[in-house]
């Protein structure tokens, strides 16, 4: 059986607190997938490797592990660069959101992907997470009727690191934190067809720290999606969303384990079994599919994941442009 062999670039918080604990738990299987190495130019970081190889020099891992995919958990300023470099090397791309910072850096990766027949997929988990698949069949079946109205609330801690905060880099928080839910709006509504979002700055910063943006659809449905960075020691985070149909809704509240589906005048049928359904696994399980049979990810193109980043900065525009 082929194994497909993967070297993981970027080793900082994201990198080992899903990706590397998903590909530790995947080993434990006989899903056809290896981690060969892991590549860092912070030494603090590899030192929590273990007995993987560990590089600072990219071009290094590439000659020296023999790979075939890569998986891209750097700064989002670096997407473009690093994944096009590794494609060209011929290598498939898993890169973790937001795609790049701009539509151009999206365009010339999907161009790159044409260019080398690599594929390249966009890390968007919640599109392999069992409460949000169970929200597309709900619409795609028409079990409840059409869908009308729903919201999605994020709000985690501030980050740390100077990158993060620095929107020129990593884009803030729309393309780092609404992005989740707004990639997960188009996914299971389509795009919109009108954007409004307001926001406030984060404390002593002008970079933007709540904001709530409603989608508007011609036939009348709207999603709101609401996402913060709370700046003071965070021991409330909220991942909360609920999705009206035309008889019942679902709601969810993943922070404190609910997720319920309700048909008109039932109660409540809890589905919180799936919260445990380790989306990070699926979603590498995914992508190695793709790359060793060499079919386009359909259920995460990089094309939604350009689409993701155009919205999330339309967004930004309507921000700036009220308070101007």
């Amino acid at each position: 059986m082929q194994v497909l062999r993967i070297g993981m670039i970027g080793f900082g918080r994201v990198a080992r607190g899903h990706h590397f604990r998903a590909y530790q738990a995947l080993a434990k299987t006989d899903a056809p997938i290896k981690l060969c190495a892991v590549c860092d130019t912070d030494l603090a970081a590899l030192a929590h490797a273990g007995e993987l190889p560990a590089y600072t020099d990219l071009q290094q891992m590439i000659e020296r592990e023999s790979l075939d995919a890569v998986d891209i958990c750097v700064p989002t300023f670096l997407h473009e660069r690093l994944a096009t470099q590794c494609m060209r090397a011929g290598l498939h791309v898993l890169c973790e959101k937001p795609m790049a910072l701009d539509i151009a850096s999206c365009e010339r990766m999907i161009a790159c992907r044409d260019q080398t027949n690599k594929q390249l997929m966009i890390a968007m988990p919640l599109r392999f997470y069992a409460p949000y698949l169970l929200m597309k069949r709900l619409i795609d079946e028409g079990e409840l009727g059409a869908p009308r109205r729903a919201y999605f609330t994020r709000s985690q801690a501030m980050p740390t690191s100077d990158w993060m905060l620095d929107e020129r880099q990593s884009g803030g928080l729309l393309l780092d934190v609404m992005i989740h839910d707004l990639d997960a709006a188009g996914w299971l509504f389509g795009w919109p067809d009108a954007l409004h979002c307001d926001g406030i700055p984060l404390p002593g910063s002008d970079a933007i720290g709540s904001a709530s943006a409603q989608f508007h659809y011609a036939n009348g449905r709207m999603i709101t999606l609401m996402a913060d960075w709370l700046p003071y020691y965070n021991k409330h985070a909220v991942r909360v969303g609920r999705m009206d149909f035309e008889r019942g809704y679902l709601y969810f509240d993943l922070e404190r384990g609910v997720l319920d589906v309700v048909r008109a005048n039932d109660e409540p049928k809890s589905h919180a079994a799936l919260l445990t359904d380790p989306m990070y696994q699926n979603e590498i399980r995914y992508f190695a599919s793709c790359a060793l049979h060499d079919e386009a990810p359909l259920r995460c193109p990089p094309e939604d994941g350009l689409h993701a980043v155009q919205w999330c900065n339309r967004a930004r525009k309507s921000v700036i442009d009220a308070t101007i």
